[in-house]
């Protein structure tokens, strides 16, 4: 198996950050340039940075790091498939077992955490993240008290899975030039911050956490990644088109 660091970062704090910035029940993000100006950082010179919307499981991109959004298989100490995990990651680990080329199991990593599957063959292009479990806030006073945290976690998740991609680039060949995202905390783990219109995270959030994660590595003059950002229901699809143009 190959020799693989999981990597945690969480250089992203969101404490204080206006709750002018989410609609009034915090199930929306409302004002991406407010989040990111909150760290110093500005839509303009991202624009070129923004990732690509693309309809379909990630497991489908042909090229490229494919990240997924781990839970109940990480540390499991079976390949992935054998660990009950649905959603996303259900479809990604099933997938590449029908191909014959099972993933290992996934190292210990904590929630935000990022590693790469140690396998040898295809599955070494698979990046591992530990979604962060949203709260299961229910009132809309309490939701949007924990909205700055929440967000926040999801941009540090996003920011450890581009350090690891960067990190490990170069020996992912042809691979290495691209990095496949989904939205983290989307479903499962989404907790109250489930809208209940979509039964999934509104894309705002996960848009402005990949902006705020690649705000903070240009203000670190490190590398920004190239991305895509993978969704498989149309209807998210969809409401996630509308916010990329809004970003411009």
């Amino acid at each position: 198996m190959t020799d693989i660091t999981p990597v945690l970062i969480t250089p992203i704090d969101l404490s204080g950050l206006p709750t002018a910035v989410f609609s009034a029940d915090a199930l929306r993000v409302e004002d991406i340039a407010g989040v990111l100006s909150h760290i110093g950082g500005s839509l303009p010179p991202l624009a070129s940075s923004i990732p690509a919307i693309v309809s379909g499981g990630v497991q489908s991109a042909p090229t490229g790091a494919i990240q997924d959004p781990a839970g109940s298989a990480i540390g499991a100490g079976v390949p992935p498939a054998m660990a009950g995990a649905g959603g996303a990651s259900g479809a990604l680990y099933s997938h590449f077992a029908r191909i014959g080329e099972p993933l290992a199991p996934i190292d210990p990593i904590p929630p935000c955490g990022s590693v790469f599957n140690r396998a040898d063959s295809r599955g070494r292009r698979v990046l591992h993240t530990h979604s962060p479990r949203l709260p299961y806030v229910r009132a809309a006073a309490d939701r949007l008290a924990a909205a700055p945290s929440a967000l926040g976690a999801i941009a540090n998740a996003y920011a450890g899975a581009m350090e690891a991609f960067v990190s490990r680039a170069p020996a992912l060949g042809a691979d290495g030039a691209l990095l496949n995202l989904v939205p983290l905390s989307a479903g499962i783990y989404a907790g109250g911050f489930l809208d209940p219109r979509m039964r999934h995270l509104d894309p705002t959030y996960t848009l402005a956490a990949i902006m705020l994660a690649l705000a903070e590595r240009q203000a670190r003059g490190v590398v920004l990644p190239v991305t895509t950002l993978c969704i498989y229901d149309p209807a998210v699809k969809a409401r996630t088109d509308v916010v990329r143009v809004e970003l411009g």
